[in-house]
């Protein structure tokens, strides 16, 4: 193959601390709000949420979180959002283990598409 890079629509670049263990992608998700606006279009956006999942032991790196980007245009991803639970919460990281992100959902369909996302945690429900 002369070009590997031909099958790639758009790329994310992370810090090395950060690697990126899931990619869910949620295709076509209305914003209401966004539909007030002149641009009907904006109404509509393709959301990919990443997960870097944990690999210090009790919070010994860098705290990996879970990212939220608008890949609309996949070849322009943007930042949306970000999602952690504090450690701090239920004194997590010294509980002993990981605590951060692990893994979301292995399937794309079903009842709780584009309702509800379920982000599995290590050492989250050792309270």
């Amino acid at each position: 193959m002369s070009n590997l890079n031909f099958p790639v629509m758009g790329t994310i670049y992370f810090p090395a601390q950060w690697g990126i263990y899931t990619f869910y992608e949620l295709k076509e998700v209305s914003l209401p709000d966004f539909a007030l606006g002149q641009v009907k279009a904006d109404a509509v956006h393709d959301f990919g949420i990443l997960v870097s999942e944990a690999g210090g032991f009790e919070c010994s790196t860098t705290r990996d979180i879970t990212f939220i980007y608008d890949i609309t245009d996949p070849s322009k991803p943007a930042a949306a959002s970000t999602f952690q639970v504090p450690a701090a919460e239920a004194n997590f990281c010294e509980k002993g283990g990981r605590f951060a992100p692990h893994s979301g959902p292995a399937r794309h369909d079903g009842l709780f598409y584009k309702k509800l996302y379920v982000l599995g945690y290590f050492n989250a429900a050792c309270a």
